[in-house]
C-alpha cells in the first residue's frame, strides 16, 4: 500500500467513461465484488459475497459526463447493492495514482465507495489484506507487556513469545474478526485507544463465533502517525468504519485533517490532538490540501456519522 502525496484533484473523465468499466476488471465495496455486464447506455453490475451471489446494480448515465444514476435492476424494490435507486453516482478518475473509482452518493452525502481493480485479485484476499492493515502496529498491555501485529504475522506478549503466523477466523466463507494462533483463538475489537482481544469459540453447527471473557486490553502505540494511521495508506471503504461507534468515528475523521496541521476550533479535537507530539497546527487551514484519497475516507466517514443507530450494522 501506497501512501499519498498528491494535491486533491477530482477529475471526471470528459466523455464516455464505458472503457473505463470494460475489461478485466472488478469492482469491490470492501465485503462485495461485482463484474460489469452491459452497454454503454446499459452498464450493469453482477456480483456477490465470499459466501453468496446474487447482489446487482444499473447505472444510467446522465447527460452530465461521468455522472450517473443508481438503478436497482429490479422492478419490485428500490434497492441496489450499493445503495438505493435514483441516488446521484460519480465515476472519478485519480491519474496520478491510476485510481478509479465510483462515490455513490445519498441525500448529499457519500454512502459508498466501490473501486476497481485488476481481477487477478480476489475479493477475500482483499478483505484480508484490509483487516491486517487496521490491526497492523504496536501495542502494550495494562501489565507493559507488548504485543505487535505485523500484518500476517504476530506476537502476542506472553502467550506467543516469539513472531509467528496467524489466520482470521471465518463466518460463512468471510474472514471475521477473530485471529487464530496455533490453538489459541481471539475475538478483537479495534478500539479509539488500542485493540481488546476477547477468547473465541467456534461452533462448527452454526458457523459462528462466540465471544468469551477479555484476555487483554490493549493501548496502541503511536509512532507518529495517528491512531488511524491506514486511513491515510489505502482507499476507504464502508465496511472499514462500520463497526467503529461515533466517537471512534470523529477522531479518526478529523485525525486525516490534523495530520496537515488542521488547527480545530472545538475544545475537545483541540484538547486530543495537542496532546500529540506529531500535531503541528496550522495558522490558515485555508492552505490545506487534502488527497483524492484523504478526502474520500473522510466523506465515506462522515456518512457513516451521519448514519442512524438502527440502520448501522
Amino acid at each position: 500500500m501506497k501512501k499519498i502525496f498528491i494535491t486533491l484533484a477530482l477529475l471526471l473523465v470528459c466523455g464516455s467513461a464505458f472503457s473505463q468499466f470494460k475489461g478485466k476488471y472488478m469492482w469491490m465495496t470492501g465485503d462485495l465484488v461485482f463484474v460489469m455486464n452491459g452497454t454503454e447506455d446499459n452498464l450493469t453490475f453482477m456480483g456477490g459475497s465470499c459466501h453468496e451471489g446474487g447482489y446487482r446494480f444499473g447505472l444510467k448515465p446522465t447527460e452530465t459526463a461521468g455522472i450517473y444514476t443508481l438503478t436497482s435492476l429490479d422492478e419490485d424494490s428500490d434497492y441496489a447493492a450499493v445503495g438505493r435507486a435514483g441516488d446521484i453516482v460519480k465515476y472519478i478518475h485519480d491519474q496520478k495514482n491510476a485510481w478509479h473509482f465510483l462515490e455513490v452518493i445519498h441525500n448529499g452525502l457519500v454512502s459508498e465507495i466501490v473501486f476497481r481493480y485488476q481481477d487477478d485479485e480476489n475479493l477475500y484476499d482483499n478483505i484480508i489484506v484490509d483487516q491486517m492493515i487496521q490491526m497492523n502496529g504496536e501495542y502494550v498491555d495494562e501489565k507493559g507487556q507488548k504485543y505487535l501485529f505485523d500484518y500476517s504475522d504476530c506476537i502476542l506478549g506472553s502467550l506467543v513469545p516469539q513472531k509467528t503466523k496467524f489466520k482470521f477466523g471465518e463466518e460463512y466463507e468471510t474472514p471475521s474478526n477473530i485471529i487464530v494462533v496455533g490453538k489459541n483463538s481471539f475475538f478483537y475489537d479495534i478500539t479509539l485507544n488500542g485493540m481488546d482481544l476477547y477468547n473465541a469459540t467456534y461452533d462448527e453447527g452454526s458457523d459462528y463465533w462466540s465471544k468469551g471473557s477479555l484476555y487483554a486490553r490493549l493501548k496502541f502505540i503511536d509512532k507518529g502517525e495517528g491512531r488511524f494511521p491506514w486511513t491515510n495508506m489505502m482507499m476507504i471503504n464502508r465496511s472499514m468504519v462500520r463497526g467503529f461507534d461515533k466517537k471512534t468515528l470523529r477522531i479518526m475523521r478529523n485525525e486525516i485533517l490534523a495530520r496537515h496541521g488542521y488547527n480545530f476550533t472545538s475544545a475537545d479535537l483541540k484538547e486530543y490532538f495537542s496532546s500529540k507530539d506529531w500535531y503541528k497546527p496550522v495558522e490558515d487551514n485555508s492552505t490545506i490540501k487534502l488527497s483524492l484519497g484523504e478526502q474520500a475516507a473522510v466523506d465515506i466517514i462522515k456518512s457513516e456519522e451521519n448514519t442512524s443507530d438502527e440502520d448501522r450494522y
